[in-house]
């Protein structure tokens, strides 16, 4: 059911930054047989409020958040009215950020399809578009799993390991109107930003990059997207496409064959598979244990005596810290018996212990160093050791990191446990 309503907008409020509004404005109001189990959408039908924060595509109001945690169907027609609303009261008193608002830079649109892959980027985007053009350049990426890719570099680098090659598009300005569901309005925005000489530079960097992808390989497409609130690397909001190797002619072909001016043609075009983005650039991301303890051990040079009760749990903390190297030391091997308390597995039991664990730890970071001592604990410390962790509860090792302490010959702090 679709509804026309009109809402005086005097009551409200006006604030800095606020929805410019006429005294009177009319919205569509719509809801479908589930209401209320599903949720109710509100839109305008014109543009004059494209650009502003938490409107969808310029023009279908963005009245959730987290609709899982906010819609409660029990509040039925009168709760979507009054989220209706409440939308107004605050756009109009300037409450929405464009910095803040999560999709604003897409059209306020989440691009990510059910079940898909993630793309992991961690690396600053150093390269930033201060041309009149639309920038694009191949760049490597890491299959790591099958259900991992890793952006490895912004530039391509001969000296990096890398699974395939992929394409960067940097835009000139948001994506405000066009949904992207296919490689031909990739190709259709690039040219309502750029020129033509962007959009087939475009297409020669994706049949560049065909070209070297192996059996089965997807196409992957970055796509940065800047958001004039935010400038800088920290205004980029990415968006990660995929398209699988067996649907990389018809795309290509349909990016090459549809213009600005035309609509796409009947040939039938495969949707893009949009990626989960994690991005955990500086410029973006704060770690969660920022400001807490753990974080004094970050970069930091450690060495750990015990991989037992103790020492197996510690280290695994260190290394989520973001210590940058840890040293392992542990004679003893996996039983079943320690499984009971100890951070091992049982595809671990017969294995040694700091070898196992050093497994493990690789597992969980793999920016950090981790290195298995063949030496016993507290003879020859390395110079650039920042700590020493003794768990062994040994007697002897505790009686030569005395004598070594006193002697001189260990300057970094040591903890025992």
């Amino acid at each position: 059911a679709i509804a026309t309503v009109a809402l005086d907008t005097g009551p409200f409020d006006r604030g800095l930054g606020g929805l410019a509004v006429h005294p009177q404005e009319i919205i569509q109001l719509a809801i479908d047989e589930r209401f209320p189990d599903s949720l109710g959408q509100a839109w305008v039908e014109h543009l004059r409020w494209l650009g502003f924060p938490h409107l969808l595509l310029g023009q279908q109001l963005c009245l959730y958040l987290d609709a899982q945690s906010e819609w409660d169907p029990s509040a039925g027609s009168t709760g979507f009215l009054n989220r209706v609303v409440d939308w107004f009261r605050q756009a109009i008193a300037g409450k929405f950020e464009a910095a803040t608002a999560l999709y604003h830079p897409v059209g306020g649109i989440p691009y990510e399809s059910p079940g898909a892959a993630t793309l992991v980027v961690r690396q600053p985007l150093m390269y930033i578009n201060d041309t009149p053009s639309v920038e694009t350049r191949r760049i490597p990426f890491d299959q790591r799993t099958e259900r991992r890719i890793d952006v490895v570099a912004w530039r391509r680098d001969p000296k990096v390991a890398q699974s395939h090659l992929g394409v960067l598009v940097v835009l000139k300005d948001m994506i405000q109107l066009r949904l992207l569901r296919r490689l031909s309005t990739i190709t259709q925005e690039i040219r309502q930003q750029g020129t033509r000489n962007d959009r087939r530079r475009f297409i020669k960097k994706l049949n560049q990059v065909v070209q070297t992808l192996g059996p089965g390989q997807p196409l992957h497409i970055i796509i940065a997207v800047p958001n004039p609130v935010r400038p800088g690397e920290a205004g980029l909001h990415l968006l990660a496409a995929e398209i699988p190797h067996e649907d990389i002619p018809r795309a290509l072909h349909a990016a090459q064959e549809t213009r600005l001016s035309q609509p796409a043609s009947d040939t039938p075009e495969p949707n893009i598979t949009w990626l989960h983005v994690d991005d955990t650039r500086t410029s973006l991301h704060t770690r969660r244990d920022s400001g807490r303890p753990m974080t004094s051990y970050s970069g930091k040079n450690v060495e750990l005596w015990g991989c037992g009760a103790l020492g197996s749990w510690a280290a695994e903390l260190l290394v989520r810290a973001g210590v940058a190297s840890i040293k392992l030391s542990d004679p003893g091997r996996v039983t079943t018996g320690l499984l009971v308390r100890q951070n091992y597995r049982e595809d671990d039991v017969g294995r040694s212990k700091a070898e196992a664990l050093a497994e493990r730890l690789r597992s969980i970071n793999d920016a950090v160093r981790i290195e298995v001592l063949a030496r016993p604990a507290s003879f020859d410390l390395d110079s650039s050791t920042d700590l020493v962790i003794d768990v062994t509860v040994n007697t002897v090792v505790a009686r030569h990191l005395y004598a070594r302490q006193h002697g001189g010959l260990i300057s970094c702090p040591v903890m025992q446990i």
